[in-house]
């Protein structure tokens, strides 16, 4: 790359008066002194700070939550327990759902995901596409470009597995 401390001759000639060379004044060295005293100085500052008292607040907090939660109605606790369980099943994982629940996750996918593609295995064969509808324990799925649903019944699915988009 060469030296950068010093100027260059300049890459692009043009026919011009003779220039000379620009004269760069650079700084090429520099070092700053050691303070000791301003190190043993905070040190010291560190070493007389004390920890606050930080459970006085939350002492008075938590006595004023529990008179609170004792005039609270046990019904409206109850609702917010139900709908934490609710949010807790629909959060379960793809590969800990039953055949059932993957069949009706594939139907209701969440808004923000595209139709997810799936391949569904039998004790027959293996069947790849959209899971399109699931009635009188069987499952319609649309496979390829085919416009006719396939008709798989769910007795014999022994795995559903998701493909992609």
């Amino acid at each position: 790359m060469g030296d950068k401390r010093s100027a260059k001759s300049p890459l692009l000639y043009i026919h011009q008066p003779h220039v000379h060379t620009p004269k760069v004044s650079m700084q090429s060295h520099y070092m700053t002194p050691k303070k000791q005293q301003d190190n043993q100085n905070k040190q010291s500052n560190r070493a007389v700070k004390r920890p606050s008292n930080r459970n006085h607040f939350t002492k008075q907090v938590a006595e004023d939550e529990s008179d609170n939660i004792d005039s609270v109605n046990r019904d409206d606790y109850d609702k917010q327990n139900n709908e934490d369980e609710d949010a807790d099943y629909q959060q379960k994982k793809f590969k800990d759902m039953t055949l059932l629940e993957r069949v009706h996750y594939f139907l209701n996918p969440p808004k923000y995901a595209p139709v997810m593609r799936c391949e569904i295995r039998t004790t027959e064969r293996k069947h790849r596409g959209k899971i399109v509808d699931y009635q009188d324990e069987q499952v319609y799925m649309q496979t390829g470009r085919r416009t006719t649903p396939t008709n798989i019944p769910f007795n014999t699915i022994n795995e559903i597995r998701m493909i992609g988009f």
